[in-house]
């Protein structure tokens, strides 16, 4: 059984996704030790502050590719064990800063 390049796409595409979101909670973790280590001093306008918000912006803009990918490939009939991942990455992260800046960086 050939793979079609639809389907080459959409695996590229989800490995993508997968390990952007483990940097993203890789940067994360790094985020809230450096937190809980200094306080605020830790993280702002350090390296750790500046890791953290790039990689939010990429996996903000990844995700959202992602999930374009994700919506092209359903209606395409493109089946992948990572689709779940692509269609949830990028509003499961919209709410995750938009509750660490309610919460956390006020």
């Amino acid at each position: 059984m050939s793979i079609t390049r639809a389907e080459h796409f959409v695996n590229f595409t989800a490995w993508v996704t997968v390990t952007t979101t483990a940097c993203f909670l890789a940067a994360q973790a790094l985020l809230l030790g450096a937190f809980l280590v200094n306080g605020d001093e830790g993280i702002s306008d350090t390296w750790v502050g500046y890791t953290s918000a790039t990689t939010t912006i990429a996996a903000l803009a990844i995700s959202l590719v992602a999930l374009a990918v994700a919506v092209w490939a359903a209606a395409r009939g493109v089946r992948h064990r990572f689709a779940w991942l692509m269609r949830y990455e990028f509003l499961v992260l919209v709410v995750l800063v938009a509750l660490s800046e309610l919460f956390v960086f006020e």
